[in-house]
């Protein structure tokens, strides 16, 4: 570049950077743009392209290695986040327009930053078999075996008739389970004393539309506190809300508390949320640093 060619360049980017100028009959302000992708990235909305970049093309197979001959595409994922799914059975298992209600939700509880969307979506992964059903799989008789009354998980979920088990299994983003969980979402959207998700068919609802699948999600999410023994009786650690968790870092150590918080037997973490969470991370933060696992969809 000649001294002329580089003084004319020069002057080209102070005017970008800092001049100003008259345009039209307004007048023309140009900003630094480092501030301006700073401003920009305070924007935590997630469009229905920034959502394919947080999930992965591959999921591990239960031999413990990535099933490549299997991969999640573009065109199914879309198919997943914007039309409605059913089984089988012809049932319902994923709602429609999920690229929609996510958003809003993901605003409403306040997950709005890159560490609290990646641990989001690092759950979701495995809970939702990327956004492919948002209800529980398993037949009626697996859900009366392991969740109706009398059964441990039944007692800890508050399932006190016989068929609770199915009525009230895991819907959602995050899968409310549980008569006690679904009575406590109720009171939460429909007032105190309200039993609107306990009666059918509206539990289906958590798992058939989209705002109320997310917003069960995010509730869920909200509420949800770590207890300890302390002198024999159990108080309260750390602040209320899976953020306060997610807050704490992108550590394995910090995922498997968020886990905890979500699946207190941290099902599928290593092969699934713990991954799923870097994959977000890393399209979300500014690392330059790529994990040997990371999956792009779109490669």
């Amino acid at each position: 570049m000649t001294e002329a060619d580089y003084a004319k360049f020069k002057a080209h980017a102070e005017a970008l950077c800092y001049g100003t100028g008259v345009f039209s009959s307004g007048r023309l302000w140009h900003f630094n743009p480092v501030y301006f992708i700073t401003h920009m990235r305070l924007c935590s909305w997630l469009s229905l392209n920034d959502i394919i970049k947080l999930v992965r093309k591959y999921q591990k197979s239960p031999v413990a290695v990535y099933d490549r001959r299997h991969p999640l595409t573009i065109d199914e994922l879309i198919k997943r986040l914007i039309e409605e799914g059913t089984n089988s059975a012809g049932d319902v298992k994923r709602p429609a327009a999920i690229n929609e209600a996510l958003p809003k939700i993901l605003n409403k509880y306040g997950i709005n930053t890159p560490i609290r969307i990646s641990h989001f979506f690092g759950q979701m992964a495995a809970e939702t078999e990327r956004f492919d059903s948002l209800v529980e799989l398993g037949s009626a008789n697996y859900f009366s075996v392991h969740y109706d009354p009398g059964t441990d998980q039944g007692h800890k979920l508050g399932n006190t008739l016989t068929g609770d088990g199915v009525r009230f299994k895991g819907r959602g983003s995050m899968h409310l389970t549980g008569r006690a969980n679904y009575g406590h979402y109720s009171e939460y959207r429909k007032g105190s004393g309200s039993n609107y998700f306990t009666v059918e068919p509206h539990n289906e609802l958590i798992g058939e539309d989209a705002f109320f699948a997310f917003d069960a999600g995010g509730y869920y999410w909200s509420s949800k506190q770590r207890y300890i023994s302390r002198n024999g009786r159990l108080v309260a650690s750390g602040k209320l809300g899976i953020n306060f968790w997610a807050d704490q870092g992108a550590t394995h150590n910090d995922a498997e508390e968020v886990t905890r918080r979500i699946n207190p037997g941290r099902m599928a973490f290593e092969d699934v949320r713990w991954p799923a969470f870097k994959h977000a991370w890393y399209a979300l933060n500014d690392s330059t640093e790529q994990e040997d696992d990371y999956f792009s969809i779109k490669e």
